[in-house]
């Protein structure tokens, strides 16, 4: 049921509209990128239009495709090819691509230092969580910090996937509370969660 409700319209435009502001003050004007993580495709289709819809900066869907899939994914079907292009875009500074959404895809192993925010709306657990979070911790000329954004707002699996790490690996003392991070904006941080709206 929390897909369900995650999915619902009136929660993606709101989402949308309080993400596309923060990007738009906050990491725009540094010249940085966002990637944003859904909980299915169909979600991240959603998220794409209701985006595209609020005139947002230039943003791709990078998704995984099966020949089942309905014909409104479908729609949005990648060859490798274009996948890798858009993928080279996103990661050029100059390239008006500002904004990848994803679902399966670009978690782990994925290394783009123009990406400064990561807006999470899926219920990511452990590695992945970890990793998805270390993409925007990747050092770049004029960044000082990574930011996650958590829509999710589930605590719980953030703090089980930092148990997962000692002390010695400085992960748990990436991660602050909002207002921490808002008053001192040096150094990499993570800041969960953000109630969704």
């Amino acid at each position: 049921a929390p897909e369900k409700l995650a999915g619902a319209p009136q929660r993606i435009n709101a989402v949308a509209r309080d993400l596309l502001q923060h990007y738009r003050t906050t990491i725009e004007p540094n010249g940085f990128k966002a990637q944003i993580v859904t909980a299915s495709r169909d979600i991240a289709v959603s998220y794409v239009e209701a985006l595209r819809d609020l005139g947002a900066p230039e943003c791709a869907l990078i998704m995984s495709a099966s020949n089942s899939d309905t014909a409104r994914l479908q729609k949005h079907h990648l060859s490798k090819r274009e996948r890798d292009a858009l993928i080279a875009r996103f990661k050029r500074k100059d390239d008006p691509l500002k904004m990848l959404v994803v679902c399966d895809m670009l978690l782990t192993g994925f290394d783009a230092p123009i990406e400064q925010v990561l807006y999470l709306d899926a219920p990511l657990r452990e590695h992945t969580l970890l990793q998805a979070i270390a993409r925007v911790n990747r050092t770049a000329d004029g960044k000082t910090y990574g930011l996650v954004v958590d829509y999710w707002g589930d605590n719980k699996r953030i703090a089980d996937a930092l148990d997962m790490f000692s002390d010695e690996d400085g992960i748990a003392a990436a991660l602050r509370p909002l207002q921490q991070a808002a008053a001192a904006q040096t150094g990499p941080k993570s800041v969960t969660p953000r109630p969704a709206p």
